[in-house]
């Protein structure tokens, strides 16, 4: 049975796996665009730091999650952090913590507004600063902000159904696959391309957490030795594995027919405002040039 809260030990195992065997997934040293803001973990402080003050290591974690339509508590003057925050960005500091990392970008917070010019320029970069984050943090559960993430901190799971059997406990967990592209996260237009270019993806839900980087994907609910089920070289997962991921193996490429594809499954989503269509593309878009 899974656990009421998130096994950080099993989050860790996978991350060290992944940076320590796949070549695809190497950490990148950030590129970032101009005006680009973190927000420290480790301090607490509602304001987002600019990049050229952060410590290093240079890495970052980045979080996709649904706006939601309800604002009260979300918004903040002056590019600060409301302060509580809402459950969804506090249990993603927490988690990001947990994990060992130290600087968060969350797209609501650290985009600045009273630059028109360097918004603009960074919702351009969207491939870039995903691509180079350290990970991506998926909130696949709830509708808003304030829904939080299941496992992390005092947000609470689903329970998971289970019967008794004699000495036997049997338990169900939804298919992983499902569960995501059900998901509020999985219908709106802006987080497309943050789930599709992100190189590493922590997929929260209501009842797992689910890891796809460019060459292996696990899920809580299934415990299996990492190294038996890759090639020899432990570069990446065998075939017959890597048919039950969620996202595409190769998200971006040359090849034109994907590019359609990616198009397709883009215009599946819905945005709130129209006029957003193309910036909520336009990374997907660069990655393909």
């Amino acid at each position: 049975r899974l656990r009421p809260t998130i096994d950080i030990s099993l989050l860790t195992e996978w991350l060290s796996f992944c940076g320590r065997h796949h070549k695809t997934c190497a950490q990148l040293n950030p590129v970032v665009p101009q005006g680009f803001r973190v927000i420290d973990c480790s301090t607490g402080s509602t304001v987002p730091v600019a990049w050229e003050e952060v410590a290093f290591p240079k890495h970052y974690v980045t979080l996709s999650y649904v706006w939601g339509t309800d604002q009260a508590g979300v918004e903040s003057s002056g590019g600060t952090i409301p302060e509580p925050p809402p459950r969804t960005i506090n249990d993603a500091i927490s988690l990001t913590n947990s994990l060992g990392y130290r600087y968060l970008w969350v797209d609501r917070y650290c985009i600045p507004r009273d630059d028109a010019k360097v918004k603009h320029l960074q919702i351009q970069s969207m491939d870039v600063i995903y691509q180079h984050s350290a990970l991506t943090i998926i909130a696949a559960a709830g509708e808003n902000p304030h829904h939080g993430l299941p496992g992390v901190g005092t947000t609470p799971r689903k329970v998971q159904p289970s019967v008794t059997i004699g000495s036997r406990t049997l338990a169900w967990v939804p298919f992983k696959k499902h569960e995501i592209l059900k998901s509020k996260w999985n219908s709106r237009g802006w987080t497309y391309q943050e789930g599709l270019l992100a190189r590493r993806r922590l997929v929260v839900t209501d009842m797992q957490v689910y890891f796809q980087c460019q060459a292996m994907h696990c899920a809580e609910s299934i415990q299996a030795p990492l190294k038996p089920l890759h090639t020899q070289n432990k570069d990446r997962m065998r075939d017959a594995v890597n048919m039950s991921r969620v996202f595409p193996l190769h998200t971006v490429g040359r090849n034109p027919a994907a590019l359609r594809d990616r198009i397709g499954e883009f215009l599946q989503r819905s945005l709130t405002f129209e006029a957003d269509i193309l910036d909520a593309f336009r990374g997907v878009l660069a990655a393909y040039e």
